[in-house]
């Protein structure tokens, strides 16, 4: 069966070929978060509110003991180019946690894009949409995150969290290879059975790839398990 594996919204579609869709992506997200948080803290003054969420990330451990940053930098816009007009990922993570703390939670489509971005980013990755949104506890509107993830799964971009295996199969899709971390390295295995003289006649015949992927710390105990049920096949 074919698995969906979930590390970033497909509203980032193309992330690893176009860094300029994620620089405005992240802005946006980083946006909601700043933003979310300086509501929240309406009390403090600027440079306070820059104390709080540094100790908060130094406390968290998501950035080692340094000075506070400038107050200014919360008051980021999300515009500009490069990366030096994005904040820091730290920054945009204790940002929308301590919103979160301080009780809130996204309301409709954007900021629920937003979130999960966040929320991905920093627990992910989820086999499915539906695992992503049932980690969130129930303060969330559960029923609305489903609604924003439903409509987004099926253009997720393959992650940066995962890795293709492959293998090679004949025309009734069975695998006449074992599995590999590359294609080139399935073709290989297959060719030297010597039924061909090249690839590009096994494909003439009805020969192909299968790649398929999993998260790349799976890959090998997947190959694995692969690869021992097709030897059972042969046993």
């Amino acid at each position: 069966m074919h698995i969906i594996i979930i590390a970033y919204l497909a509203w980032i579609l193309n992330i690893m070929s176009n860094k300029k869709t994620f620089d405005a992506r992240f802005k946006s997200c980083a946006k909601v978060g700043l933003m979310e948080f300086k509501r929240s803290t309406e009390f403090l003054s600027q440079s306070k509110r820059a104390v709080e969420l540094t100790q908060y990330a130094i406390d968290e451990g998501y950035v080692s003991e340094r000075p506070a940053i400038f107050g200014s930098h919360l008051s980021w816009e999300a515009k500009g180019k490069g990366e030096k007009s994005s904040p820091h990922w730290w920054v945009v993570k204790s940002a929308f946690d301590l919103a979160i703390l301080s009780g809130w939670r996204p309301s409709n489509e954007h900021t629920w894009k937003c979130f999960m971005y966040y929320h991905l980013k920093k627990n992910g990755p989820y086999m499915s949409g539906e695992d992503a949104i049932n980690s969130l506890d129930d303060s969330f509107d559960k029923s609305a995150g489903i609604v924003i993830m439903d409509q987004l799964e099926d253009r997720l971009a393959i992650s940066e969290r995962t890795k293709p295996i492959s293998c090679v199969v004949d025309v009734t899709n069975d695998p006449v290879s074992l599995y590999f971390s590359s294609s080139e390295r399935a073709k290989k295995s297959f060719m030297r059975k010597g039924e061909f003289e090249s690839f590009d006649k096994a494909v003439e015949a009805g020969y192909k790839i299968r790649t398929e992927h999993v998260l790349k710390h799976l890959v090998e105990s997947a190959i694995e398990e692969k690869n021992n049920e097709i030897e059972a096949l042969f046993v």
